[in-house]
């Protein structure tokens, strides 16, 4: 839990302590188009919910060794709210670098970013 937060602080430091915040260094599509707040994160929303949640989901079905990952999330006989944080590592690691991706590629702000439990 330490290394995550620490991983974070460090992605979202201000450019001048060699953080990798899209917001100070101005990159990604999102910077390009001079978007109001609202339109900004609601592309951020829905670009991150297609690509981490159902594009991921997605490739998780359709091939086999991911799919061996992704079983376990389904091996829950009672679906309750612990259903959810039901993943194998190396699924919720795809599931990570699918939205890294995003974020880089968009410069998306890391605050609009978070990852929950539920």
């Amino acid at each position: 839990m330490f290394a995550g937060a620490a991983m974070v602080s460090t992605l979202n430091a201000p450019s001048t302590q060699g953080g990798l915040d899209a917001e100070a260094w101005r990159f990604g599509l999102l910077h390009q188009l001079n978007l109001p707040i609202w339109a900004e994160f609601l592309i951020a929303l829905l670009a991150l919910d297609f690509s981490a949640q159902y594009l991921a989901h997605v490739l998780l079905h359709r091939y086999t060794w991911l799919w061996k990952l992704h079983i376990v999330h389904h091996s829950d006989r009672h679906v309750d709210a612990s259903t959810r944080t039901r993943l194998h590592p190396l699924d919720f690691l795809l599931r990570e670098v699918i939205a890294w991706t995003v974020v880089a590629a968009l410069g998306i702000p890391i605050v609009y970013y978070t990852r929950s439990a539920g």
